[in-house]
């Protein structure tokens, strides 16, 4: 048997409709390329392209698909503090995302970030300060684990042993960046009631600042209102879907 684990790192957003396999969407542009890596030294393959598929089927797995205890600590999409109506595919989505399905997986946090991050709606702050999920990790064991991606020459690939592979959706400029690429889930999807609705996350101030002023950054010269602007967790984290039914 072989334990592989799948980490899934930058704008993304994960979810399952009670089918036994988890989904996740990745918006791709920019320095968002949506990249395959087998450990965390390698460059990567990209995966962005329009109308494409990443699926992950296994072979006499012993796991099954399971929600991780602390899957509830990243940001959901379609929570009370957020889109309350649930959202729905924009027209065109897959030209500008890449859907990836995980059957027999554990989906849990990997990472949360090391700083507290809010919600805002405008200037109206709909989610208090707290730390987040940043990265998931999808355990699945298994006497092999396959990865297909449309339309791709160097897949499938089959993996037999004991690995770690991480589908890489984080900015390529990695921590040289102050600000969020979380807006790119309206690249994809829009508020199920009100398509202009939308929703900010930042860092969270370590004084009360308002008006919030959205992606300013402050440095010790004023104050040292923000910890440092390059912390693990900014800019590209993961959310997550709970109202599910008018995903695909």
């Amino acid at each position: 048997m072989a334990q592989v684990n799948i980490i899934v790192k930058g704008i993304a957003m994960s979810y399952h409709k009670n089918d036994g396999l988890w989904k996740v969407i990745f918006p791709f542009g920019e320095c968002h390329k949506v990249k395959f890596k087998e450990g965390s030294g390698d460059l990567g393959i990209s995966l962005a392209e329009g109308n494409r598929q990443i699926r992950i089927t296994t072979e006499n797995a012993v796991s099954s698909f399971e929600i991780g205890e602390n899957y509830d600590d990243f940001l959901d999409l379609t929570a009370s503090y957020s889109h309350a109506n649930g959202v729905r595919m924009k027209d065109g989505w897959e030209e500008a995302a890449v859907l990836m399905t995980v059957e027999n997986g554990k989906f849990s946090v990997d990472e949360h970030t090391e700083t507290q991050h809010l919600m805002l709606k405008e200037n109206s702050v709909t989610l208090e300060p707290t730390t987040i999920g940043y990265s998931g990790k999808i355990e699945i064991d298994s006497e092999r684990v396959i990865i297909d991606v449309d339309d791709h020459p160097e897949f499938p690939k089959v993996f037999d042993s004991d690995c770690t592979l991480i589908i890489d959706n984080d900015c390529e400029q990695g921590e040289t960046r102050i600000i969020s690429d979380f807006d790119m889930v309206y690249n994809v999807v829009e508020d199920a009631a009100m398509e202009n609705e939308k929703f900010v996350v930042t860092k969270a101030p370590e004084k009360a600042e308002f008006p919030i002023v959205v992606g300013r950054i402050f440095d010790g010269a004023q104050g040292d209102k923000f910890k440092d602007p390059f912390t693990r967790g900014l800019p590209c984290h993961m959310v997550t879907i709970s109202q599910t039914d008018n995903l695909p």
